[in-house]
């Protein structure tokens, strides 16, 4: 972490010295030195990853020492941007009081610096770390001691692809999980299996270490090749060049049916290199991987892929209970006990290594109640400290040291959100973004970045998919509990960050962010450490329970916060000091009872995300237009659950300065008004526009805006009322990304320029008042995979005939008050998974056809007519066919 920490900070200096009207000007050489010494230490750092006491010890003090120059930084740009706020005449000796404490800063902070490097050469740090580096990291195996639980299908379905005599051709086969979950347990129980012995003329198994490179894989093989009896040549391996390596195992293998295992591949560079000398040679050969990286699996192309998934809830109640009560009658778990011992297990989150250890660790317990109970109530310390759970913890400790430094610190922040709590992808990209985790990578946004980022914790198996949406994106993420747990652990030692439940004053050193999570009550200041508060750059409360009313007073101590997240935290103001918060990036305050902003937060000129959905503000009434870095804005007002009229979504009105962000993103909510109407084209960065209370005469200008934003993928359009039409014909060409559309109010009939959204996957039609079915047109859109039709249809029959709409997997048709008739053909909507019908009084007959919807899960019916309820219970067909259907919701009345 200390050279992810420099990293940052690097990028940080280098940046400072390239702005010529920086205060720093002049002071160039001392920042120099300084930037010069960090990148020595920081290459020091890059090769010594294993330390001794003594090194641990003086890696602290590197990344203190970071976190000092960190916050004198922020502190020093923030004087150069503001000289003097209310008294502009002081600027010119300001800047010079300015200068002398920058002069004098730098100095001491240059001292520091050479202090901690000549400490280095000093106790040779240089010396114990080539020592250190060139041990051999030892090999952890994962789970092997575990019982065979929950395995025996994975283990058949391996066997299968292994010794598939009707596929000649060497293929590769795959396992792949997250550290803990049993791969080598499984593979090694396969390569022990008898008939795996008869099947192949060659066995090896090869374990592949971190630090592997390709030609130390090669010399493994050959290491193999030789131990089965297979002459590989009199000279030693050493002496043999990369493509001699190569020659010698391909010529070895060429006329055998092998199977090689490689255990534990963490390089998917590493497959490449090695490929061309494991031979095809038309005999039936295979190659088993074993990793933690799917990317691994993709780069091999694996023909045959396993992805082991934690272990359910009674087969890890079945593994724990072979353990830990082997004693028992039926190694059944005392009653007295079960309850702790329950507990334990839900604990471990389906992680057989972290059952067995667990397990283990209470077999030696007595058979008391209360012992059990202790050992529940201190799990999280037992993971982290109790000996004989180290394993769980070195094995998983390596995933973590395995990461990239970009993405230790993004993975460590995503432990500040509470156990079990979903993580959504979008909110924790821009968390990240606002904390400066995250590197410029060429053309993309910052935020596309963010997102490479999670797919890759989540390809290395660091945190698990909880939804995808319609086609297959994450949507929310998790932590497994005992990476968590592990995670905080690391935090807490690095001074990452720390959290907080309530339950005592927390002193958290100097963390660099909190979070709090208290089920009720009030938090008071008392209850964290003032000194604490100074050094903290994110500050998060999840609780729509617990009162904050010493805001202000917390203010005046958190002058260095980037992040202030208070979501559906219970409060009605901000406070006015929120302005001397000078470096933050990120406000959240969404779902709060906020009714009016501060003017002071015209000053954070830093602020990147301003969070105001669900709050209940009208209007804008700061100096928006000085937030030139926002890049997230966030104003819709929802009044209903479920919106079906326009009254149920509102917007914020903002008088000026929109115009003026030219870094925006996302700006969702804005009322419209003729001027931010005739603007908002300048915002050509655009991603996600919704704007509301849009009326007739402003739709043509408002169209002319939006053909300008050739970024935009999101677009919601919402007219000032029921009556007022749309005309949005003048909307050609649309942007050609657009991916969501949203269209409030009426049209009478679909812009000719539909036919070409052929990027579209949600389409939502409220008010519309439409004459003709749009589903001809709509049909043409083959990437649509969700349409909802709220009051959009005024005619009484709906066709969907065969071939149309083979993406969509959710139709959603409310308060179409005409419609008598629908009916699905034979081939239509193939892959429909969710069928909703809401508020249609005129159709009392069951959708004719819905017997071809074989893909259907979730049929819902609200507020429909009573024959329709009728023929669906009455007539046995279509008994039969809700049966099939996994879930039905059938409400008479909203």
């Amino acid at each position: 972490m200390a050279e992810t920490i420099l990293v940052l900070l690097l990028k940080k200096l280098s940046a400072l010295l390239s702005d010529e009207a920086s205060l720093l000007r002049g002071a160039n050489h001392e920042v120099n030195d300084i930037k010069n010494e960090l990148e020595s230490i920081r290459s020091f750092l890059s090769s010594s990853s294993n330390q001794t006491q003594s090194l641990s010890t003086w890696f602290n003090q590197v990344r203190d020492l970071a976190f000092e120059i960190e916050d004198a930084l922020d502190e020093l740009c923030y004087r150069n941007s503001h000289p003097h706020h209310n008294h502009p005449l002081l600027a010119f000796p300001h800047r010079l009081i300015s200068k002398h404490r920058i002069a004098k800063s730098l100095q001491g902070i240059k001292s520091k610096i050479q202090g901690i490097s000549s400490r280095a050469q000093r106790y040779r740090f240089d010396h114990i770390g080539d020592i250190v580096n060139s041990k051999s990291t030892p090999f952890l195996a994962e789970g092997e001691e575990s019982e065979l639980v929950g395995i025996e299908d994975n283990r058949n379905l391996l066997l299968g692809w292994l010794t598939d005599g009707e596929q000649p051709s060497r293929a590769v086969v795959s396992v792949w999980g997250m550290g803990g979950l049993g791969k080598t347990t499984l593979a090694n129980e396969i390569y022990r299996d008898g008939s795996i012995k008869k099947w192949f003329d060659c066995l090896m198994w090869v374990s592949v270490s971190q630090s592997c490179s390709a030609r130390d894989l090669l010399e493994r093989i050959a290491t193999e090749l030789s131990s089965e009896g297979i002459e590989i040549g009199s000279q030693e391996l050493s002496s043999f060049t990369f493509r001699r390596l190569v020659e010698i195992i391909d010529a070895c293998l060429a006329k055998r049916r092998y199977l090689i295992v490689l255990d534990d591949v963490w390089d998917a560079n590493l497959w490449i290199a090695i490929n061309g000398a494991l031979p095809n040679s038309q005999i039936g050969s295979r190659i088993l991987i074993t990793t933690r990286i799917r990317d691994v699996v993709f780069v091999a192309a694996s023909s045959c892929s396993l992805h082991l998934q934690p272990l359910l809830e009674e087969e890890s109640w079945t593994l724990f209970c072979a353990r830990s009560f082997r004693r028992q009658p039926d190694r059944r778990c005392p009653e007295e006990l079960e309850y702790w011992a329950r507990n334990i297990v839900a604990k471990c989150d389906g992680l057989p290594l972290a059952i067995v250890a667990m397990a283990s660790l209470m077999t030696a317990k007595e058979g008391i109640a209360e012992e059990w109970k202790n050992v529940y109530d201190s799990i999280d310390w037992q993971l982290v400290n109790n000996p004989m759970l180290a394993r769980v913890k070195n094995i998983l400790h390596v995933s973590f040291n395995e990461l990239p430094h970009y993405l230790r610190p993004c993975f460590l922040y995503c432990a500040v959100f509470p156990e079990d709590c979903l993580i959504k992808r979008k909110r924790i990209i821009r968390l990240w973004v606002a904390e400066g985790f995250v590197e410029q990578r060429g053309r993309m946004s910052k935020e596309e970045v963010a997102d490479e980022y999670m797919r890759e914790l989540i390809c290395r198996g660091m945190l698990q998919v909880a939804e995808r949406n319609e086609f297959g994106r994450v949507k929310q993420c998790r932590m497994h509990d005992i990476l968590r747990e592990l995670a905080l652990s690391k935090s807490n030692d690095e001074n990452f960050g720390a959290t907080f439940d309530g339950q005592e004053e927390v002193i958290i050193g100097n963390a660099r962010r909190l979070s709090v999570k208290q089920r009720k009550n009030e938090l008071q200041l008392t209850m964290i450490s003032k000194a604490c508060l100074p050094r903290l750059r994110s500050f998060l409360i999840f609780s729509n329970s617990l009162s904050v009313p010493s805001l202000g007073e917390m203010f005046s101590s958190l002058r260095l916060l980037r992040v202030l997240d208070l979501e559906r935290a219970p409060i009605d103001s901000l406070p006015e000091d929120v302005g001397t918060l000078f470096n933050l990036h990120y406000l959240g305050l969404r779902h709060t009872r906020i009714k009016e902003l501060p003017k002071s937060l015209g000053i954070l000129q830093n602020l990147q995300t301003l969070d105001l959905w669900g709050c209940k503000v009208l209007k804008l009434s700061f100096g928006l237009a000085k937030l030139h870095n926002l890049r997230h804005l966030f104003l819709v007002r929802v009044h209903a659950r479920y919106p079906v009229n326009l009254d149920d979504i509102s917007g914020v009105y903002v008088p000026h300065g929109v115009p003026n962000l030219k870094d925006l993103q996302t700006l969702q909510g804005i009322e419209a008004n003729e001027k931010n109407v005739r603007e908002s084209g300048n915002l050509n960065q655009l991603r996600t526009y919704g704007i509301t209370k849009v009326t007739t005469a402003q739709s043509s200008v408002l169209c002319a805006s939006i053909r300008k934003m050739n970024h935009l993928q999101h677009l919601a359009i919402f007219a000032s009322s029921e009556e007022e039409t749309l005309k949005l014909e003048s909307l050609s060409p649309p942007p050609p990304l657009l991916q969501k559309l949203q269209l409030w109010g009426q049209m009478v009939q679909l812009p000719s320029w539909f036919a070409s959204l052929n990027n579209l996957t949600h389409l939502a039609l409220a008010g519309s008042q439409l004459t003709e079915d749009p589903f001809p047109i709509l049909q043409r859109l083959q990437n649509l995979v969700c349409v909802n039709l709220i009051r959009a249809y005024n005619g009484q029959n709906l066709v969907f005939h065969s071939g149309w709409f083979r993406k969509l997997r959710s139709l959603y048709l409310s308060n179409l008050a005409q419609l008598k008739c629908m009916e699905i053909e034979e081939g239509a909507m193939q892959d429909l998974h969710e069928l909703r019908l809401i508020g249609c009084g005129e159709l009392k007959k069951v959708p004719q056809g819905i017997k071809y919807l074989i893909n259907l899960q979730l049929l819902e019916l609200v507020a429909m007519p009573s024959e329709l309820f009728e023929e669906l219970s009455c007539d046995q067909s279509y008994v039969t066919i809700m049966q099939r259907i996994p879930t039905i919701r059938i409400l008479f009345d909203r």
